[in-house]
C-alpha cells in the first residue's frame, strides 16, 4: 500500500535522505516522502542537510501488518456433515469454521464475526420456528460452489453486514421462508436469492444490499462462479417463481445495487413490486437487442414472464430505480398489468443497436427519464 510520511521541516537544511525498509520503494529529498511497502516491516529514517553537516537521524519504526488469505486461516471449529445447531451449541465470535456438509438449524443461531468455509454442495437448512442470523460475517468455499442456505416455511434469515458467496443460491427461500437482508453483499453466486412458491404476501426482505460477480473485496480468486460453473458470471440476482404479492427494496431505504450480472432481477408467474434499486453494468449477447424472445434472457436489469403484476417504482419519488451502463432496461413477456413510473435510464447500450429500455407486448409506462442510447 501507499503512504506518505513526513517530518517537521529543519531551518536552514537543502536536502533530506530516507532510508526505507528492505523491500519498499520511495525517493525523497524533501520533508515528506511517499512509499510503497512490501511486506517487511522495519525502520524509515531521515536526515537533513546543508553545506554546513547532517542533523541527526530521526527514525519511525513501522510494521506492516500482512492479512492471511480467508483460505488459509487455521480453523477454530468443524462441523460435520449431519450436524444440527442444538447439537453445536454456541459458535464463540470471530470463530473461523469448516461446515463439510448439511448443517441443519434446529435451535436459534447467530454468528458475529465469523467465517464460514463451506465445502462442496454444503448447505444450511433453516428449519420452520428457527432463526440464523449472521452478522458481520462472511459465508464461501474455497473450492467448488455449495448449495445455498435454505429457508423453510416458518423459518427466518437474517442477514446485516455480512458476505456470502460462491453459492448456487445464496438465500434460498420455500414456501415463505423468511429472510431480512440488511447491508449484506451477495457476490459471485449463481442466484444470489432465491424466492419459490408463496400464495400470500411474500415476509421477505432486501435493503441496501449488493449483488455483484467480481474479485473486489472477495475472500477468493477470479470475477466468475467456481466449479461446476467455471467460467460463467452470476445468472440471476433474484430469481423470483410463483409469488403471490413479493417486494424486492424498500422505497425509504437506501438502494439495492445489481450490477455485473446477467440478470438482476428475474421473476415468473409473480405479483412482483420492486422499488429502490439500482442496475449497472449488466450485458449480455448480441442478439438479445434484435428480439429478445428468441433468445436466452442474459443482459436484462428486470425479467418478467407470464406475472399477473408488475409494479416499478410508483411511489411518488423520482427515480426510485436506476438504469445505467445496461445493454436492456426491462422485459415483460406474457400477460398482464404492468406499471412503470419515474426511473431512471441512462446509457442503455447494445453493441450494434440502441439498447431496450422498455419491450413488452402490454405495459403501462410513464414519467421515466430516458437517456443516452448509444
Amino acid at each position: 500500500s501507499s503512504n506518505t510520511y513526513s517530518i517537521t521541516a529543519v531551518s536552514c537544511a537543502t536536502s533530506y535522505t530516507w532510508t526505507l525498509p528492505g523491500g519498499w520503494t520511495g525517493t525523497s529529498t524533501t520533508n515528506s516522502i511517499t512509499t510503497t511497502a512490501s511486506g517487511a516491516s522495519g525502520n524509515i529514517t531521515v536526515t537533513a542537510s546543508n553545506s554546513c553537516g547532517t542533523s541527526a537521524t530521526q527514525t519511525l519504526a513501522v510494521t506492516v501488518n500482512v492479512s492471511t488469505p480467508s483460505c488459509c486461516l487455521a480453523s477454530t471449529m468443524t462441523i460435520p456433515d449431519g450436524a444440527t445447531s442444538s447439537g453445536i451449541g454456541t459458535i464463540p465470535v470471530g470463530s473461523v469454521v469448516d461446515v463439510l456438509g448439511l448443517f441443519t438449524i434446529n435451535s436459534n443461531l447467530t454468528l458475529s464475526g465469523c467465517t464460514l468455509r463451506m465445502a462442496p454442495n454444503a448447505k444450511i437448512d433453516v428449519l420452520s420456528g428457527n432463526t440464523f442470523i449472521l452478522f458481520n460475517s462472511k459465508v464461501f468455499s474455497c473450492t467448488d460452489m455449495w448449495q445455498g442456505i435454505y429457508s423453510n416455511p416458518g423459518a427466518n434469515v437474517v442477514m446485516i453486514l455480512s458476505r456470502v458467496e460462491d453459492a448456487v443460491n445464496g438465500v434460498y427461500s420455500i414456501g415463505g421462508g423468511a429472510y431480512d437482508l440488511y447491508l449484506t453483499t451477495f457476490n459471485k453466486n449463481n442466484v444470489s436469492i432465491f424466492v419459490d412458491n408463496y400464495t400470500t404476501t411474500h415476509p421477505g426482505i432486501v435493503r441496501r444490499c449488493n449483488f455483484d460477480c467480481t474479485a473486489t473485496g472477495s475472500p477468493t480468486s477470479g470475477n466468475t462462479l467456481k466449479n461446476p460453473m467455471a467460467g460463467e458470471k452470476s445468472h440471476f440476482g433474484i430469481y423470483c417463481k410463483n409469488n403471490t404479492d413479493i417486494t424486492f427494496g424498500v422505497p425509504s431505504s437506501t438502494a439495492n445495487n445489481f450490477q455485473n450480472l446477467e440478470i438482476g432481477i428475474y421473476a415468473l408467474g409473480s405479483n412482483l413490486k420492486v422499488y429502490k434499486n439500482n442496475f449497472s453494468n449488466i450485458v449480455q449477447p448480441f442478439c438479445v437487442a434484435i428480439y429478445p424472445a428468441t433468445c436466452t434472457p442474459i443482459g436484462w436489469p428486470i425479467w418478467v414472464q407470464d406475472c399477473d403484476m408488475l409494479v416499478v417504482d410508483p411511489s411518488g419519488l423520482s427515480h426510485e430505480n436506476n438504469f445505467t451502463n445496461c445493454s436492456n432496461g426491462i422485459f415483460i413477456d406474457g400477460k398482464s398489468t404492468f406499471d412503470i413510473e419515474k426511473n431512471n435510464f441512462s446509457n442503455i447500450v447494445t453493441t450494434g443497436f440502441p439498447g431496450n429500455f422498455i419491450y413488452s407486448k402490454c405495459i403501462y409506462a410513464r414519467n421515466n427519464v430516458i437517456g443516452s442510447a448509444v
